[in-house]
């Protein structure tokens, strides 16, 4: 899963690369082009963001851990609440403000790098670093419910080509009918 990320990046990256991120460079080995100078600048910024993730992570497993004592609720439960709704919170006011300010392209960029990250990355890093079994009971009775709601987005998106207010009002009751089928 790994690799299939490193290389979708790769494709992604050689593709849709915007020109004005790129300068041409000339050199010894000839002329080509490379990242300008605008990147260098946002190395700190995320150094300081993985730092912060990684910390930000911890403390979030702790919780849920603690959480599903608390309550006598299993973990799963609370992990698909919590952590479910933790992590798209951010996503969710960027792809909003991106599209108050009619930056469609950077909204459905971020819903799709972040799918791709977490369907491949992050589920290929995890068993990598830390090898565990995963009971299937906890994956199956969501397994049909998951097939669906894919149709349904894919639908959504190959055949209306929009996302207005009802179709969201739709993906919204959606989502919450996973709570009920999880319990």
């Amino acid at each position: 899963m790994i690799i299939v990320y490193i290389a979708l990046y790769y494709v992604v990256g050689n593709s849709l690369t915007k020109p004005e991120y790129l300068e041409k460079k000339d050199g010894m080995n000839g002329s080509g082009l490379v990242f300008s100078a605008y990147w260098k600048r946002y190395v700190l910024f995320l150094l300081v963001g993985f730092a912060g993730i990684m910390i930000g992570s911890t403390i979030l497993v702790s919780s849920v851990i603690s959480l599903s004592e608390i309550f006598g609720v299993p973990e799963f439960i609370v992990s698909f609440i919590a952590v479910g709704v933790g992590t798209s919170l951010p996503e969710l006011f960027m792809g909003v403000e991106a599209v108050r300010k009619g930056n469609h392209e950077l909204m459905i960029g971020n819903i799709m790098g972040a799918n791709i990250t977490n369907l491949t990355l992050v589920l290929g890093s995890g068993p990598l670093l830390a090898p565990n079994v995963v009971d299937a009971g906890l994956i199956l009775p969501l397994w049909d419910y998951l097939i669906i709601v894919s149709i349904i987005v894919v639908l959504i998106f190959g055949l209306r080509k929009k996302v207005d207010r009802k179709t969201a009002l739709l993906l919204i009751i959606v989502y919450f009918l996973s709570y009920v089928i999880i319990k």
